[in-house]
């Protein structure tokens, strides 16, 4: 009895060892296969979405702190300035020639 529960225990223990090696072996194909292709990893997926949320909140810090200097800096804004009209100026008047009377 003694020597089937070991047995069994060992069967049990390399049964897991062998699911664990099948699944780093698949998981290391699959990888490679998706590296080819041209897609992503799940784990670089995460460290991408975590690296673009600390980004996010860096721009909203950056934002915030910029805004109210922004607002005291501002100068009041003034009317614009209109010219003087002028009054046209007139082009003095053609003298007739001879030839045109004739």
């Amino acid at each position: 009895v003694e020597q089937v529960n070991s047995l069994a225990e060992d069967l049990v223990q390399q049964s897991r060892s062998n699911r664990e090696a099948v699944t780093a072996l698949v998981k290391f194909e699959l990888d490679r296969a998706l590296g080819k292709v041209g897609l992503a990893s799940n784990d670089e997926v995460g460290a991408l979405t975590t690296r673009v949320r600390e980004l996010e909140t860096q721009v909203r810090a950056l934002s915030a702190a910029k805004a109210p200097a922004k607002r005291a800096v501002k100068a009041p804004v003034k009317a614009p300035v209109k010219a003087p009209v002028k009054a046209p100026v007139k082009a003095p008047a053609k003298k007739s020639s001879p030839r045109a009377s004739a």
